[in-house]
């Protein structure tokens, strides 16, 4: 025999501004943030649950044409043989509304607030189905501790592009808040029009390969602006690499050094291959400067040898 489990949650999703004093908002902006966050409710659930059971998202009888305030049911169905005992593994409304931050602990809004459109630098696993987040943000490098099921929903581009829908109206003048409440009103998660830029999906990329190898490079131009990259020739090809030898660069600064187009030096060389969404990039470092000869140098040594031969 099948069994059918229910569970439903009333939410309240509302905007606000100098723009809304008349409660009066744009239809079709309206109408396409709902459909975004329908999307982000129901893919939610897809995700955690795996498609064991439906979700629906629906207005309630509270709305009102010409509000801003807008009424939610969201209902979970599921299905079960009942010789099986209870549904296994499945994530109710309540934990599924507090993996995406409504409530609870931290979920993906604080995530994504707290990322910034920073980089992930290391991601750890640890007990209890939770992952802890190296990244870097504000050029500095932060930790986080978060469950596992945030970060799975922070990766699907599905659901993050649904999310920025639901933000699409605080783009418009005079909109500048976005509330989650509960029957109750009480506010659950608060973004405002400042922090939109932080909920853009930031191209993803894994480094994929990565090596140091010491050669001579001919000089082809110098940027003397910190963080500037150089371009140098190693004989076959041009390429751009950032000086990362800092008694390199001390003694070029300070005039220690003279050099010229088309000297040379060898070096440490790092180079990393890069996937991205637009396919393979590859960047240079020079780690260190192992040694260095002038053009008017190395002409001269041609000469000696040349006469000593």
């Amino acid at each position: 025999m099948m069994v059918k489990m229910e569970d439903s949650k009333k939410l309240i999703v509302a905007y606000d501004g100098k723009a809304l004093e008349d409660h009066t908002m744009d239809i079709q902006e309206l109408a396409f943030a709902l459909v975004g966050l329908g999307d982000v409710l129901t893919e939610a659930n897809n995700i955690i649950n795996k498609g064991s059971c439906k979700t629906t998202v629906k207005v309630s009888s509270g709305f009102k044409a010409g509000s801003f305030e807008i009424h939610l049911i969201m209902q979970q169905v599921s299905e079960y043989l009942a010789l099986l005992g209870t549904n296994p593994e499945l994530t109710g409304i309540n934990q599924i509304l507090s993996l995406l931050g409504f409530g609870g602990f931290i979920g993906l809004i604080q995530l994504i607030k707290k990322l910034k459109n920073g980089r992930i630098k290391n991601i750890k696993e640890l007990d209890n189905n939770q992952i802890n987040i190296t990244y870097i943000t504000d050029n500095s490098t932060q930790n986080i501790t978060i469950e596992k099921n945030v970060y799975i929903l922070y990766e699907n581009t599905n659901l993050r592009n649904s999310l920025k829908k639901v933000l699409k109206p605080l783009e418009s003048e005079g909109i500048d808040t976005f509330e989650i409440r509960n029957e109750k009103k009480e506010i659950l998660e608060k973004i405002e029009k400042s922090e939109i830029k932080y909920f853009d999906i930031t191209p993803t990329e894994d480094t994929i390969n990565e090596n140091i190898t010491d050669i001579w490079l001919n000089l082809v131009n110098v940027s003397f602006k910190d963080g500037n990259k150089w371009r140098l020739s190693n004989g076959d090809s041009e390429f751009y690499a950032t000086i990362e030898d800092n008694e390199f660069l001390y003694q070029i600064n300070n005039n220690l050094i003279s050099f010229s187009k088309s000297d040379s030096f060898k070096a440490s060389v790092k180079t990393t291959q890069i996937l991205t969404e637009d396919g393979i990039k590859t960047n240079y470092s020079i780690l260190k400067i192992l040694e260095y000869k002038s053009i008017m140098q190395m002409k001269l040594d041609l000469y000696k040898k040349e006469n000593n031969d």
